[in-house]
């Protein structure tokens, strides 16, 4: 009740619509940028759960498998699902790392998206009875429990709690969006690079010290659309410039 209280004060600030148990927000007339829409409404919707974002939306696997959700296991490089395939499930890593990404005509890899242990991915093609405009991947040797489609809605409505929960994974995951988009209009690689470490900064640490970048340098090529030469170019002068600092190859930003 208090979540919902919360969202219901939150779109009355943004001039929105919300209804109980929705999976949407309607944006008819917003005047705040759609990214601090989507960033307030974050902050003042769901301000209770104060935890790690790796976890926002982690289903027990008890419950998950009480579903009938059942475990599969990946080695790096295996596919978990392909481009156009229709969505059917909704997935949770228990260990490991998942991409999804396009591959262009010419071969070029662009990274969607990078999840991690305790992270759900394929959800939003759920409510839209859409094929997946990407493919996932696995990164590292992954553990994924998979839940059919029918029984993950049969799971939402007998424990609404998680619907918040996935709600407020899909608004990160459209600010994250929203952020890139713009990052990518520059031409100027620190900013592209800047905008990818502050967001991986702010969706996987709590602290304000050095964060360790848990990204490959072609990895962040991938995800920023930088050849990789850009990119290690632009780290080392960062780190020259005292933005960021490297130990063993590894970025702490």
């Amino acid at each position: 009740m208090y979540g919902e209280n919360r969202c219901v004060a939150a779109c009355k600030q943004l001039n929105l619509s919300f209804r109980k148990g929705a999976f949407l927000f309607y944006l008819p007339a917003v005047r705040l940028s759609a990214v601090e829409a989507i960033v307030l409404l974050i902050r003042m919707a769901v301000p209770a759960l104060q935890i790690n974002s790796l976890s926002l939306s982690m289903i027990p696997a008890e419950l998950l498998k009480s579903y009938d959700a059942t475990v599969h296991t990946y080695e790096t490089g295996d596919y978990i699902y392909e481009k156009h395939s229709l969505g059917l499930h909704y997935f949770q890593i228990v260990s490991g790392q998942v991409k999804l990404s396009n591959t262009s005509e010419d071969g070029k890899e662009f990274i969607q998206h990078i999840f991690e242990t305790g992270q759900c991915f394929g959800e939003a093609l759920l409510f839209l009875d859409r094929s997946y405009p990407t493919d996932a991947a696995a990164l590292s040797a992954s553990t994924v429990l998979e839940l059919p489609k029918d029984r993950f809605f049969e799971l939402l409505h007998a424990h609404p709690q998680y619907s918040l929960a996935i709600n407020r994974t899909l608004a990160q995951r459209l600010y994250y969006k929203m952020l890139m988009s713009q990052n990518l209009f520059s031409k100027d690689p620190h900013v592209r690079l800047s905008g990818l470490m502050d967001y991986f900064k702010q969706m996987h640490s709590t602290c304000t010290s050095l964060y360790c970048l848990p990204l490959t340098r072609q990895q962040m090529a991938n995800l920023t659309g930088l050849r990789v030469e850009t990119v290690i170019r632009t780290v080392k002068m960062m780190e020259k410039e005292g933005q960021l600092q490297i130990n063993d190859r590894k970025i702490y930003y």
